[in-house]
């Protein structure tokens, strides 16, 4: 096992991608891998911004009403792509997927 830094990013750092991918297979995980109540409340309103604004769902939406039902569905499919960043209290943070998550509902 290999010694690893810790990432320290302010709270309002733009990144890119490809460090944030990169960093994110590095990483030891240090929280649990279930999704809280208020990521999947920012996941979804972040998300139906997203579709608003005219990004293409990732489900099959033909018989659904709502952007909400789209992302519901999307969550459930584990099909969203995005990543949540989580900023612990030592100034370090952890990147998860969605797809890499357990929701809890």
């Amino acid at each position: 096992m290999t010694d690893q830094k810790p990432i320290l990013i302010k709270s309002k750092e733009i990144v890119n991608k490809d460090i944030t991918y990169r960093n994110y297979y590095k990483q030891k995980k240090i929280t649990k891998p279930f999704m809280t109540k208020y990521e999947k409340t920012k996941l979804i309103g972040i998300r139906m911004q997203q579709l608003a604004n005219g990004c293409d769902p990732m489900v099959d939406y033909s018989d659904l009403i709502s952007l909400r039902e789209i992302v519901e569905k999307e969550i459930e499919e584990k099909k969203i792509p995005l990543m949540i960043r989580r900023f612990l209290p030592d100034g370090t943070i952890e990147d998860w997927r969605v797809e890499d998550l357990q929701i809890i509902t």
